[in-house]
């Protein structure tokens, strides 16, 4: 809701005390444009947003692309950090632009869901894609991954670890045959063992 003058805060302020519900209030900005800074991993994009509507985005509101300058990429790796978003993360940082001091003013930060511009939807879903793809990677390795995933590891990383593979798998085969030997011996014994016992029996029938 926007008030326009102190009375009407007042007034405002007197209806939301008599709720349980949390309630903020900000000063509000004279502005010319909102603008948007997205971020789908490593992959950033800018847009300018212009409405004829005070609330600005999503009411008839236009959009152009504008140039992702260093200071926006800063601004929403700075904030996905804060949020435990992480570097390779898809989310959104939203701003407005005041048209009395030229300022810009950061209002806030989405996650995932930020909806994606049509013009660029295909693009960015193929990026959204690599990103999942990478992440599905990097926290369920396989041999395969290793093997497709670029600029992970080395050819002389991956031969050292299938080195490492072939080594063990070794030294379980040897275990194995230890044990399998271990137990053909004592089976070997038992059924001695059980034999002469029979054979004692029947010396014994003899006699009797």
């Amino acid at each position: 809701m926007k008030l326009e003058e102190r009375g009407a805060f007042d007034d405002f302020r007197s209806v939301v005390a008599l709720q349980n519900n949390y309630v903020t209030a900000e000063p509000f900005i004279e502005w010319d444009y909102d603008f948007r800074i997205q971020k789908i991993g490593n992959n950033y994009r800018a847009f300018r947003r212009f409405s004829t509507n005070w609330k600005g985005k999503g009411m008839q509101q236009k959009d152009e692309d504008i140039v992702v300058e260093e200071r926006y990429k800063l601004w929403i790796d700075e904030a996905s950090r804060a949020a435990s978003m992480g570097d390779n993360c898809i989310c959104a940082l939203d701003g407005v632009h005041s048209k009395v001091d030229g300022k810009e003013y950061l209002i806030e930060l989405n996650d995932s869901a930020i909806g994606l511009v049509t013009r660029h939807k295909e693009e960015d879903l193929l990026h959204i894609r690599d990103l999942v793809m990478t992440s599905l990677a990097k926290s369920y390795p396989s041999k395969d991954n290793n093997e497709t995933m670029v600029g992970t590891e080395s050819k002389q990383e991956q031969s050292s670890v299938d080195s490492d593979e072939v080594q063990r798998l070794k030294e379980e085969i040897e275990k194995l045959k230890l044990q399998i030997s271990r137990e053909t011996t004592r089976a070997n014994k038992l059924e001695e063992k059980s034999n002469k016992s029979k054979d004692n029996k029947g010396l014994l029938s003899r006699f009797k």
